[in-house]
């Protein structure tokens, strides 16, 4: 509500949350300290610092804009091209940034495909998020478990895979229903 409803900024309305908790649940300095040595973990700082520099290095050297090109010299649908897209696009970068990117594209290239389009893409897109190495939660599912990111993927990737094949057969049903 402070955000949206009053226009403050993120960092301004996390700090009037965090002081507004303080004073109403009544914590003592030797309740909070403990928070703030916890909160400022280096390693997990040193990983997100990481992810997000791995993803700026992959937007500026160019790979996703080259991705659509690739994916279009593939024999097959344009909805299967554009899932590839997003799939990969958010792998690579991001949900926001591939959704940013290619939604308009999508649209235009597969016309009429309208809320089926939509849906697998969006489903296709947050199954590649459980394996984006851009996206920070995973540094700290990875850190809680104590895994490296490769035993996530390996572990994640035949649920994925499951997934992205069921939403492919969800779209075809959709587009047999509207």
């Amino acid at each position: 509500m402070l955000i949206l409803g009053a226009g403050l900024s993120v960092e301004v309305s996390i700090l009037a949350v965090i002081l507004l908790s303080v004073a109403v649940y009544r914590f003592t300095w030797s309740e909070l300290k403990p928070m703030f040595v916890q909160a400022f973990e280096k390693r997990m700082l040193i990983n997100s610092f990481l992810v997000l520099l791995f993803k700026e290095f992959i937007t500026y050297a160019g790979i996703v804009h080259a991705l659509p090109e690739y994916l279009s010299r593939l024999p097959i649908p344009a909805y299967l091209v554009f899932s590839l897209l997003f799939f990969f696009g958010c792998v690579l970068t991001g949900s926001s940034g591939i959704i940013a990117l290619a939604t308009a594209m999508a649209f235009a290239a597969v016309p009429g495909a309208g809320m089926p389009l939509m849906v697998l893409l969006m489903c296709m897109t947050h199954a590649a998020s459980q394996i984006s190495p851009t996206h920070v939660c995973l540094v700290v599912v990875t850190e809680y478990f104590g895994i490296t990111m490769g035993d996530l993927v390996k572990k994640t990737l035949p649920v994925i895979t499951a997934f992205c094949l069921l939403m492919i057969g969800y779209y075809h049903l959709l587009l047999a229903l509207v």
